[in-house]
């Protein structure tokens, strides 16, 4: 049986992914990647890492692994990197590894660990398609006799200035920490790349047309996402709890790429290989109203 067709369903529809990775995926790729630097930090504190240093100084193995981390965020979170992601992180598991072996002065052929950690980091990242069955829908026409179908733009200036000022703040002391202290400087550059992307989802133009989905920030040139008309296979209305999605920002998952901002109307759009692309606008039942042509099933 479809869902109903009235808006006021449409509205009340919560959208929930269906490309998404599995959490016990999610959870070994953290684990595979995050763990060394955890052991780090310890033996660091424990003045195993360095003896003859100061415990808790941070040397190079241990921020070298903390950079490991730093390099999944940025994968995670930076939507042109997306489609490295997976051998990005594979890189930042393989990176945490060698600091591991080398940072506990283990024997030298404990290193082959790294390339296999790597190696299982690009197995669990493997796309995702179709982890749920897809919900009945109303089936629609793609309509694209008009040059553009449906357009919004949704700003907060003062939200986006705000997370920018936040961004320069930790550049400017990643700066003056990399020039006076060394390398604890760019633990701070690589916190104003992923502050950054906080304000992306405050500063968005959402576009459906004959060309497809594209989804811009007016912060940077070009396009964030971008779905061509024959890629898509269907666009759905509904409401987001970004929690169920990876959270807010730009996240990329699995098969599910957000741009979220907060709880509330999203249009999500499905690629004909089970793939998702769900962002927040403001008006989402005349995104898919203007864009899509419902069908009646059954010749209705």
């Amino acid at each position: 049986m479809s869902r109903p067709e009235s808006a006021e369903d449409d509205r009340s529809l919560e959208l929930v992914p269906s490309a998404r990775a599995p959490w016990w995926r999610r959870m070994l790729v953290a684990l595979l990647v995050g763990a060394p630097a955890l052991v780090l930090l310890v033996a660091d504190f424990a003045g195993v890492v360095d003896p003859d240093g100061q415990p808790g100084a941070l040397p190079g193995w241990t921020g070298a692994a903390m950079c490991a981390i730093w390099i999944t965020l940025l994968a995670r979170a930076i939507l042109p990197l997306a489609r490295i992601a997976a051998r990005l992180e594979a890189f930042a598991a393989t990176l945490a590894w060698t600091m591991l072996v080398l940072g506990l002065h283990l024997p030298l052929p404990w290193l082959v660990v790294a390339p296999l950690a790597g190696a299982v980091v690009m197995v669990l990242r493997r796309p995702v398609r179709r982890t749920v069955a897809p919900r009945d829908r109303v089936e629609r026409d793609l309509d694209v006799a008009g040059a553009v179908a449906f357009s919004e733009t949704s700003a907060d200036p003062t939200r986006a200035v705000l997370i920018a000022l936040g961004c320069v703040g930790f550049a400017a002391i990643g700066v003056v920490t990399a020039v006076t202290s060394g390398p604890m400087g760019w633990w701070y550059l690589l916190a104003a790349a992923v502050w950054f992307t906080g304000a992306v989802p405050w500063m968005l133009r959402v576009t459906l047309d004959r060309a497809g989905l594209a989804v811009r920030t007016l912060l940077l040139p070009g396009a964030l996402v971008r779905v061509p008309l024959a890629d898509i296979d269907d666009v759905e209305a509904g409401t987001v709890r970004p929690r169920r999605w990876g959270g807010t920002g730009c996240v990329v998952d699995g098969g599910v790429t957000s741009v979220l901002r907060a709880e509330g109307g999203a249009v999500l759009v499905t690629r004909r290989d089970g793939s998702q692309v769900v962002v927040n606008v403001d008006r989402p039942d005349e995104a898919v109203a203007t864009f899509a042509a419902p069908r009646a099933s059954g010749g209705a």
